[in-house]
């Protein structure tokens, strides 16, 4: 019997399935669209913060900006053109297990404090085809 969670995972309902073990990093560019014309938005004052949750709401995985892409958190690779890398490094993925399904979501906070959800979405953690 296949695992029924896969159904809630495919990429047609853009779940989001990362490794266990594994390094896993997601490109992210954040743009304003008028007129069919996107234009970056700038992250230079924007702190960039998130959570992975499991199923139930608990915290599994606390996201912070970090100063490079090999570890795990968001890395702003480009703050004037909007570009950041959200990071799951190796040592992170390998703690979790395949039970580890949830949710993740990123929050910008700007120079006044205020805080938006820029994006939410459904993660799980799986083994690989070599685990």
């Amino acid at each position: 019997m296949s695992d029924p969670r896969e159904f809630n995972f495919t990429s047609s309902n853009k779940g989001t399935q990362v490794n266990i073990d594994s390094y896993w990093v997601k490109a992210i560019t954040v743009e304003s669209c008028t007129a069919n014309v996107k234009t970056p938005i700038d992250l230079t004052n924007i702190t960039i913060t998130g959570t992975i949750l499991k199923a139930d709401g608990t915290s599994l995985v606390s996201l912070a900006e970090v100063g490079d892409n090999e570890t795990t958190g968001f890395y702003v690779s480009d703050a004037v053109n909007g570009q950041f890398q959200l990071v799951i490094e190796a040592t992170t993925s390998g703690v979790l297990t395949a039970d580890n399904l949830g949710s993740y979501d990123i929050r910008f906070t700007d120079a006044d404090s205020k805080t938006e959800v820029f994006l939410q979405g459904k993660i799980e953690f799986k083994l690989s085809a070599s685990s």
